[in-house]
């Protein structure tokens, strides 16, 4: 669970959903994140997305600055990264290259998108 006013992800037990670890991001502020199968990617307030190491603190691995202003939501499929962009009313699709190159985007048909799954 993502809670971006203790800035901290939390990371719950699957028996009883108590909490197991607990990881901050002190100077960041989190606005969503997703669990690929090597990474944790999260996004912040201002559209730097960060890619995260799977261990006891989340260690950044890569930052991508302002590589997707706007978005307040993002997700990891297995191959692509979405984010959405609740000004804009856009879904973008981006490579999980070094640039994280947008391959494509494509308006939303409802109102301001506020998460991804």
């Amino acid at each position: 669970m993502l809670d971006w006013y203790t800035q901290s992800v939390y990371m719950h037990a699957t028996p009883d959903l108590g909490v197991r670890q607990v990881a901050h991001f002190p100077g960041e502020l989190p606005v969503s994140f997703s669990v690929g199968p090597d990474a944790v990617w999260a996004l912040d307030s201002v559209g730097t997305i960060t890619r995260r190491m799977k261990d006891d603190k989340l260690r950044r691995l890569s930052e991508y600055p302002k590589a997707a202003p706007g978005a307040v939501a993002l997700v990891f499929d297995g191959l692509y990264l979405w984010t959405a962009d609740a000004k804009a009313r856009v879904l973008r699709k981006h490579l999980s290259d070094d640039k994280l190159t947008v391959l494509g985007a494509w308006p939303y048909p409802g109102g301001k998108p506020v998460a991804l799954a």
